[in-house]
């Protein structure tokens, strides 16, 4: 095994807006990254948090979009503006990022491709919260390389929410050679009772585009449902969601054969957790059920030639209990999962999963914070895995402060590479999971509007599944083939202030990320093994002129292991006056041509108009 290269490399962070004490590396908050368990501080981990109101600024409109700015994420779109995306985080697979929604796992056993189609509608969002690093500790298998939170807003927190807005293209041509169209809308109505015992919020949003190349056409629905009670002494939190999204698959998959494909993947999803404090003990008992149906046609009007249709379900239930002690604070939980697909072309599965945790902070007045735990968890057909865990931060001034952690994790395959059989494809019954080891290191600074953090890691991944083959006229199967890894750094830097001058600098910032890796016995031909960003730099500024003016712009710079690079420019202008605001959104005003993932183009110069009114 070879040993961990640790490179520390130059980054910058986002300053919580409000600004920041001199006494913030001492009392860095704790930010529950799991929306259930006990322990993952913003002081021991690389976290990083786009809160409401940097979602409000961007010039984004759904979850996909905004993950885009976030460092060391990599969004890979075959379909733009929410349609289809994979979310890789340092130089992770697809496979590897654990996406959650109010710690409910989104995790879909039929294949990756599908973890980041979410029924949450961005107008239902209070934050997004992205761990960078191995969080096996935390959530066992599938969060080898990082897990991302969506945590939804209170219920009836607003009352009424209406958004309409439309857009097309600014270049004189595209492929289809006449200007594409694209609009949406959502409705949030929220409730709560006087005395706040209870609350409710529902939100429908709907998008609509012709497409900007042949067969892109995309139609989203999203209904959701979030309730808060107060009950027996304690909180029941409770949510519900269901989305359909259809689009046309061009070159999605079978490049370029499949020029006519089409695909439609409806999702919902619901939970309800429970929060009561019982003496010097706090309980979270939880209990979520997920299903997925994915129809895919090779030709749209001629679905007997080939079509896929897979039904999968996912339902779990979990119990976490955590109280303070003389050193700091001890959790311990139990959880349970169980996943089902029935597939015409992957046949009927199922496999079951049983995991137990303990973990303890300890805080000391000399400024060190360290959590340990384990994470043993029993997966049918593969056996019992440990995942242990360690995490420290050690503030050395009132400016600077360290962080590091180390933790093991592993990757399960999903159903598509156990089982999944076409021409150019061939499952493998026999894989085993991936394993690997994660180690990074770093540095923070805070003073006055400036914050600064400098942090370098390494993961080692054993038994590593990618789709191999020996040539191009073979199928593509995967393997346990290799062992790799990747290690690299970050570099983050920003200047953030309030002001209440009508023309002021708000936030300026630069966000670098270097990756490198290497594979320990390589093949001729390989799909994602090392197919990843070399550099990934994100320089964004915010301002505003006159009271009711804001602009924020965002550049991002990403170059990949290939060799391939592009630049893409985007900007959002806000007004905002009571309870009207209105927004212009400019995308990629370089007019860059690029290619996110496979051989799927995506858009050139495009803008979006839209109004809002809110009470």
């Amino acid at each position: 095994m070879k040993k961990y290269q640790l490179l520390l490399t130059a980054c910058l962070v986002s300053a919580a807006h409000g600004g920041m004490t001199q006494d913030t590396l001492r009392m860095l908050p704790e930010v529950t990254i799991s929306e259930k368990r006990l322990i993952a501080s913003a002081a021991t981990r690389n976290v990083q948090i786009l809160n409401r109101d940097d979602l409000e600024r961007m010039p984004v409109q759904s979850v996909q979009e905004a993950l885009a700015y976030i460092a060391g994420v990599d969004l890979r779109q075959r379909g733009p503006w929410g349609g289809q995306a994979d979310i890789t985080m340092l130089g992770s697979t697809f496979e590897q990022v654990l996406i959650l929604v109010n710690g409910i796992p989104m995790r879909d056993p039929q294949t990756g491709h599908h973890n980041v189609n979410l029924p949450i509608d961005l107008a239902m969002v209070e934050r997004i919260e992205v761990l960078k690093g191995t969080a096996g500790r935390i959530y066992g298998a599938n969060a080898l390389a990082g897990a991302v939170n969506i945590v939804t807003r209170k219920p009836g927190e607003q009352q009424l929410f209406i958004q309409a807005y439309g857009g097309s293209d600014m270049d004189e041509g595209n492929d289809r050679g006449r200007p594409y169209a694209l609009g949406g809308g959502r409705v949030s109505i929220g409730r709560s009772s006087e005395d706040g015992a209870s609350g409710h919020q529902i939100d429908y949003s709907f998008f609509r585009t012709d497409g900007f190349r042949y067969n892109s056409a995309n139609t989203q629905h999203r209904l959701n449902y979030l309730g808060q009670y107060k009950v027996a002494g304690g909180q029941l939190d409770v949510i519900g969601s269901a989305s359909d999204n259809q689009f046309g698959a061009h070159g999605y998959y079978a490049y370029p054969f499949d020029t006519d494909a089409w695909e439609r993947v409806r999702t919902a999803f619901g939970g309800m957790r429970y929060t009561l404090v019982a003496g010097e003990w706090k309980l979270r008992p939880l209990v979520y059920y997920r299903y997925n149906h994915d129809d895919y046609i090779f030709i749209r009007n001629r679905p007997e030639v080939y079509r896929n249709n897979h039904f999968t379900t996912a339902t779990g239930a979990e119990f976490h209990a955590s109280r303070t002690n003389r050193w700091g604070t001890f959790g311990i939980g139990y959880e349970s999962r169980a996943e089902i697909i029935r597939s015409n072309n992957l046949g009927h599965h199922e496999r079951f999963f049983h995991a137990l945790y303990a973990e303890q902070q300890i805080n000391t007045s000399g400024g060190l914070q360290l959590t340990a735990g384990a994470n043993v968890q029993y997966a049918s057909g593969y056996g019992v895995r440990i995942y242990p865990g360690v995490e420290c931060s050690q503030t050395i001034s009132r400016s600077v402060g360290l962080f590091a952690h180390i933790g093991g994790g592993s990757r399960l395959p999903t159903y598509t590479d156990l089982y999944y059989s076409d021409r150019a494809n061939r499952g493998n019954p026999d894989l085993r999971p991936e394993t690997a080891w994660t180690g990074e290191a770093g540095v923070r600074y805070h003073r006055g509007n400036l914050t600064a953090q400098l942090s370098g890691f390494s993961r080692l991944t054993d038994s590593f599944i990618d789709f191999v083959r020996e040539n191009d006229t073979l199928q593509w199967q995967p393997r346990n083939f290799s062992q790799v890894q990747i290690y690299g750094g970050e570099a983050m830097l920003q200047y953030s202030r309030r002001s209440e001058a009508q023309f002021a600098l708000l936030n300026a910032s630069v966000r670098y990320t270097y990756l490198a890796g290497e594979v320990s016995r390589g093949v001729l031909l390989n799909k994602y093994a090392l197919d990843h960003l070399a550099h990934q730099l994100i320089v964004q500024a915010e301002c505003k002129t006159g009271k009711r003016l804001s602009h924020s712009m965002i550049c991002r710079y990403l170059e990949r292991f290939n060799g391939a690079s592009y630049a893409v420019f985007d900007y959002r202008l806000r007004y905002s006056g009571g309870p009207f605001a209105a927004f212009v959104d400019a995308a990629n005003l370089l007019g860059r041509q690029y290619v996110e993932s496979g051989f799927v183009p995506m858009p050139g110069r495009w803008f979006r108009i839209g109004v809002e009114w809110r009470i």
